[in-house]
């Protein structure tokens, strides 16, 4: 049972129409000509340290009518569950080591560079979390 005043108490309570759809702030609008997704990967920097980089390719998938490619389709629905959560601070994965901060930016910010398979686990137990 959730402690009174919880994400998910609040989820319940306000019916769908109370809540805000989403809408791409810091993503291009739609229709999209290309995929958003971008593929980070590790760039070892020194001996001990290693520091993320942006592939300047990106994704080459052609894009849906949701602005993704079919492989990358689940981060429309992560942030759609961001948007009925009004986009709260979480933390998911084993370890709670894969979060997204608070606020719209944020919540686009990982659905573009964390991976399918990740953002997939990530809706499955956003879903079961919080009944959606």
């Amino acid at each position: 049972m959730q402690k009174p005043g919880s994400l998910a108490e609040y989820v319940h309570l306000h019916p769908e129409g109370f809540r805000v759809a989403y809408e791409p702030v810091a993503l291009p609008h739609l229709p999209r000509l290309k995929c958003p997704h971008q593929e980070i990967t590790s760039v070892r920097v020194s001996d001990t340290m290693t520091a993320p980089k942006v592939s300047p390719r990106g994704c080459i998938g052609k894009p849906l009518a949701s602005g993704w490619c079919a492989e990358h389709q689940v981060a429309q629905e992560l942030l759609e569950i961001g948007a009925k959560l009004r986009y709260p601070e979480i933390f998911m994965g084993k370890t709670g080591a894969r979060g997204i901060f608070c606020g719209l930016i944020h919540w686009e910010r990982y659905a573009e560079v964390t991976s399918a398979k990740f953002l997939k686990e990530d809706v499955n137990v956003l879903r079961i979390r919080f009944d959606l």
